[in-house]
């Protein structure tokens, strides 16, 4: 995969470094590209990802054109630079994008109810964790035929209790994440807590940051 692998240049913090960075891209690569390094640019077609730059760094590790045979954008954001990226002719694949959770609720609200339009008219699917969030994906205006509920899970034919029983000791549990309410973690504290008090042994670690 090593020559398929394909990184964007480190968008800059702050307008002014921001701004200097996106001129010295441009300037390097429209002698080569002139059509896509303007189109990324043009406000008219692309709003504030071409006057911030946004279009063009995403644009940049596909102007040599490598060919995929599909392009999968996890979350919503990430799937409408690749829109944008098929608008410009540089992506040529069907487009693919999970939602989580934040770019179908919160993210909308920031940016407007429109923010998700060119990828609905452009995404060949769009994945949704459960049935909730994919109503939620087609009152913002996703084609129902094109929104599969495709839960995360695990398969159990390679994850199943190791044979022989428990293993000695008091019970060991474990949960990873990042360190916000809608993990869950209070709630496994909570049930921790009742286990304890019925008397079980068990040891409980979180990891995580946040």
């Amino acid at each position: 995969f090593g020559d398929r692998w394909r990184e964007q240049p480190r968008v800059a913090t702050g307008r002014v470094r921001r701004t200097l960075g996106g001129l010295a891209l441009t300037a390097r690569h429209l002698p080569r590209h002139p059509g896509a390094v303007a189109a990324a640019l043009n406000p008219r077609r692309f709003g504030r990802y071409a006057l911030s730059f946004a279009a063009l760094h995403a644009a940049i590790p596909l102007l040599d054109r490598p060919e995929y045979d599909i392009a999968h954008c996890h979350f919503g954001p990430s799937g409408v630079f690749g829109a944008m990226l098929q608008e410009l002719g540089l992506l040529q694949c069907p487009l693919l994008v999970t939602f989580y959770g934040h770019d179908v609720t919160r993210y909308p609200l920031e940016r407007g109810r429109g923010v998700y339009d060119r990828l609905f008219r452009r995404a060949g699917r769009v994945l949704a964790l459960d049935p909730l969030m994919k109503r939620r994906l087609e009152e913002l205006g996703a084609p129902a035929d094109r929104v599969v509920v495709h839960p995360l899970g695990v398969d159990p034919r390679r994850f199943q209790p190791a044979a022989g029983g428990p293993s000695p000791g008091p019970l060991r549990l474990l949960s990873v994440g990042r360190l916000v309410e809608k993990k869950g973690f209070a709630d496994g504290i909570r049930a921790v807590a009742r286990l304890r008090e019925q008397g079980v042994d068990l040891r409980y670690r979180i990891a995580g940051d946040g």
